[in-house]
């Protein structure tokens, strides 16, 4: 494999991580966007309890 052919096949397997890493963000934003409305939710409970409590 000549110099180019090596740096072609490196710059493809970067560009393959960083799409792997893209993805893995996209999970982790979709989790935390899931907690977030979770806890929004929780808190709206609580808060409603707290109300009625008065």
């Amino acid at each position: 494999m000549n110099k180019i052919d090596a740096n072609s096949t490196e710059i493809l397997d970067v560009q393959e991580r960083i799409q792997d890493i893209s993805n893995i963000l996209q999970v982790v934003e979709s989790r935390k966007n899931g907690l977030e409305r979770v806890i929004a939710h929780k808190n709206a409970i609580y808060k409603n309890q707290e109300f009625r409590n008065i």
